[in-house]
């Protein structure tokens, strides 16, 4: 199996979902290179990442939780084999989109986040491999705890 890479100018490998057709990198993106895709009519996203598996398990297991509590967040298309993640690469259902444009927007947005923290209490709040790694606080924005 090849490494992931991060240079979005090479397609990723998305044998292990057939069916799905790549469409063209996505732009914005700070961490992974992401393409648009899509299976028939369903609008895909496929993400590289070079995160360990136990950090891409941990991920795709809070974004399932938070989707499993009305969160709307990327639901992840398995590969055929029922894998969520292969060789770093990962296909998520597309979700639409647009930056808060109002107050209306963003008491959505704290609510959100509100309910993001409460669903999360207790749960282990760092990426498997990185309390170990030494970070800005600048970066670290699993750690921001808000009104505190």
């Amino acid at each position: 199996m090849a490494a992931p890479h991060r240079d979005v100018a090479i397609p990723p490998d998305v044998t292990a979902w057939p069916g799905v057709e790549l469409d063209a990198p996505l732009t914005g993106g700070v961490r992974n290179p992401v393409w648009g895709a899509h299976r028939g009519d369903d609008r895909l996203v496929v993400r590289c990442s070079g995160r360990s598996v136990a950090a891409l398990d941990w991920e795709l297991d809070l974004l399932a939780h938070l989707h499993a509590h009305d969160i709307g967040v990327p639901v992840t298309v398995p590969a055929d084999d029922g894998r969520r993640h292969v060789g770093g690469v990962m296909v998520q259902r597309f979700v639409e989109g647009r930056p808060p444009a109002d107050d209306a927007d963003w008491t959505r947005v704290v609510a959100t986040v509100t309910a993001v923290h409460q669903l999360t209490a207790g749960s282990p709040n760092c990426v498997p491999g990185w309390s170990d790694r030494p970070r800005s606080p600048a970066v670290t924005g699993q750690n921001v705890r808000f009104g505190r």
